[in-house]
């Protein structure tokens, strides 16, 4: 509730929460109608690396990369619970139309750079179901980490994480260490 109550100040204090808000409605409204579950506890950005690294779609996408949390953020991202409940899907609330989640850019099963995909009912693109993890950040500040059910073996880590935590440093579904996401 804390963060809520962050996000909200920051946001109100640029003067665009209603307009956010709409967004937000109208973005997510076509998954909820088909029947996926929100997660109640929205954020405006989910950052890693201790509140360093926040997901960015650069222009609108498809690249999803860094943006650093002292600019002003223009990517709104949250998870939801998948079609197959196993899952969550990171949606990109941005986005009034045609709702995009993470997963493998330009839909392509042999790019581990994440980019943005279709997540509407029916056509889930490549990458994007994710095992949520719960996690503490560096800060002490819990979070939750996404080990993506593509790229994962059984053996290896496939986590969602930044390349790096300057802006424009791309974000891989891949990554051998868990990243903490708040």
């Amino acid at each position: 509730m804390k963060s809520l109550t962050m996000c909200i100040q920051k946001i109100a204090s640029k003067g665009r929460l209603l307009v956010f808000a709409a967004a937000v409605v109208v973005s997510i409204a076509p998954i909820v109608a088909s029947g996926g579950a929100v997660h109640a506890d929205f954020v405006a950005s989910l950052c890693a690396s201790g509140g360093q690294a926040c997901l960015n779609a650069w222009n609108g996408g498809p690249a999803v990369k860094v943006y650093q949390p002292s600019q002003s953020p223009n990517s709104g991202f949250e998870w939801i619970t998948a079609a197959d409940s196993r899952y969550v899907n990171v949606l990109y609330t941005n986005n009034l139309g045609n709702p995009l989640c993470v997963g493998d850019l330009n839909n392509d099963p042999g790019d581990a750079h994440a980019g943005l995909v279709n997540c509407g009912a029916g056509a889930l693109g490549w990458g994007a179901n994710f095992e949520k993890w719960p996690c503490v950040d560096s800060r002490g500040i819990s979070g939750v980490s996404f080990r993506s059910a593509h790229w994962s073996n059984g053996s290896n880590g496939a986590w969602l994480g930044p390349n790096g935590t300057t802006n424009g440093s791309w974000f891989f579904n891949n990554k051998p260490s868990q990243y903490c996401f708040t």
